[in-house]
Parts: C-alpha cells; sequence; structure tokens
C-alpha cells in the first residue's frame, strides 16, 4: 500500500509538513490500537484467573463452611510449593459432588472416593490424611464394640451422600436416620433420636469430650484425598502435589498443620 501511494504521487521530501500530514490516519490507527490493548490488559489485570479449581464440602474439624481449616491451610501451602494458583470453595455433599461431576471443577477434596459414581474413571491423590470410620455414642452408654451390640428397631444416625459406603458395611437389618452434618448427627444422638452414629475420625476429634468409640470397631478404613478429572493438567498438578505433600509429611510442618 506504501509503494502505491509513493508510485501515484510525488511527495517533497523536504517539507515535513507534508510527511506529517499524509502519515497522520495511521498515528491515529497505531494509537486507536494501543489504547485497545491498554484497555484488554487492565481486564486482564483485573480478572483474578485460577490454574486449578477445588471443591469440597464440610469436613467436621478439617474442613469449615467458610474454607477455613486444617485441609484449606494444607492446600495453601502445597500449591504455594508448587506455585501453582489455586480456587477453593465449599459446599454441601451432595451439591459438591454435582458440581464436580458435571466439571464446574477440577478436583473434589472429599472422605473417599465412594462418594462418586464411577470413582476408578478419575485421578486420585495421594491420602491428606487417613480416616476411619466408627460408631459412636454419648460417653455415659457402653460404646458399640460390634453389629450385636445395636438394637435392629432403632435407628442410626449418618450422613447424607454416602449412602453407597453405609450400604457396603452395614448389615441390611439396621435403619438410618440421614442428616446434613456430623453436628446434626451428634444431635439426634443427644436427643435419643438415634441409638448410636456413624461418625469418622479424625473428623470427631472435636467432639470427644461428649462422645466415645471403640478404636478396635474399624468399619471402614480409608482416607481423605483430591479426586481430579483425567486430564493431562490435572495429572500434572497431581504429580507435584503429591510431591509436595511427601515432603511436608516428612518435616515438622504437616503436624502443626493437621490435627
Amino acid at each position: 500500500m506504501l509503494l502505491f501511494l509513493f508510485a501515484s504521487h510525488s511527495y517533497n521530501f523536504s517539507n515535513p509538513r507534508v510527511l506529517a500530514f499524509n502519515f497522520s490516519p495511521f498515528k491515529k490507527v497505531m494509537m486507536a490500537t494501543y489504547k485497545n490493548a491498554f484497555f484488554l490488559l487492565c481486564v486482564l489485570l483485573a480478572t483474578k484467573s485460577f490454574a486449578i479449581n477445588i471443591v469440597s464440602h464440610p469436613i467436621n474439624g478439617l474442613v469449615f463452611e467458610d474454607a477455613s481449616g486444617p485441609y484449606p491451610k494444607l492446600l495453601t501451602k502445597l500449591n504455594d510449593v508448587i506455585g501453582t494458583e489455586f480456587s477453593f470453595k465449599v459446599i454441601p455433599l451432595k451439591r459438591a459432588v454435582y458440581h464436580f461431576e458435571n466439571k464446574h471443577d477440577n478436583c473434589l477434596l472429599s472422605g473417599n472416593s465412594l462418594t462418586i459414581k464411577n470413582p476408578e474413571k478419575y485421578l486420585v491423590s495421594n491420602p491428606l490424611s487417613e480416616i476411619k470410620l466408627h460408631f459412636f455414642n454419648l460417653q455415659h452408654m457402653p460404646p458399640i464394640t460390634n453389629f450385636n451390640d445395636l438394637n435392629q428397631n432403632k435407628l442410626i444416625g449418618g450422613i447424607l451422600g454416602i449412602e453407597g459406603l453405609y450400604k457396603k458395611i452395614l448389615p441390611e437389618k439396621h435403619r438410618l436416620a440421614l442428616v446434613s452434618s456430623d453436628e446434626q448427627s451428634i444431635n439426634m444422638l443427644v436427643a435419643k433420636r438415634v441409638q448410636a452414629i456413624l461418625g469418622f475420625m479424625p473428623d470427631l476429634n472435636a467432639h470427644l469430650d461428649i462422645l466415645h468409640y471403640d478404636e478396635r470397631f474399624v468399619l471402614y478404613h480409608g482416607s481423605d484425598n483430591l479426586i481430579c478429572h483425567d486430564t493431562r493438567e490435572n495429572r500434572d498438578y497431581l504429580q507435584q502435589i503429591n510431591q509436595a505433600l511427601e515432603d511436608i509429611k516428612a518435616s515438622p510442618t504437616y503436624d502443626e498443620i493437621m490435627p
């Protein structure tokens, strides 16, 4: 285009005003381009983007509804070590599983992979911590040491969202009263609406001032993990997280964070 202009017109190159006048449209275009680029840069800087989005549900003593607790602290430390930005939100268990399974988030932090359908198709991190499922009752009541200690005519308290796990471990004759949280389950026990409740350790550590259990009668032994969709991005992420987790577990930092 410039060659065409030079070929079609004769210019007095000794007069700088001629050149300034003819090139002014190009200056205007360039100035407009710079302004648009600057605006887009401001928008990008103002919009916080995260490499990894993690959803969780409240886990008694470990993840609180306001997204605080030992596990969020541990995740923050791990992601700081590997230099990854992440978002973390906490919603009720069933909603958290729904969000994850419908790919609203990269990963789900959950007590066990039995909370999701077809767990074998997902990636699972190394254990954040071990968990054990027990029967709990009030301290003035005798501990549940085996299934024969339970009255099949009375209810057992449990948590919505992990019915699949309960069905695998409980005899069919026992009936459940399911609620949304451990606190609600404990309230049912105090109100004598259930004979015992199902709960995980270390989740219920904070309630051992009123509850007790038989350490030898373990109904399920598993772990809390990050469960992620099987993508290259998530595989790379979990590989780094697993290495950072093992390093932190070998240091005093892990015990300082976890109860």
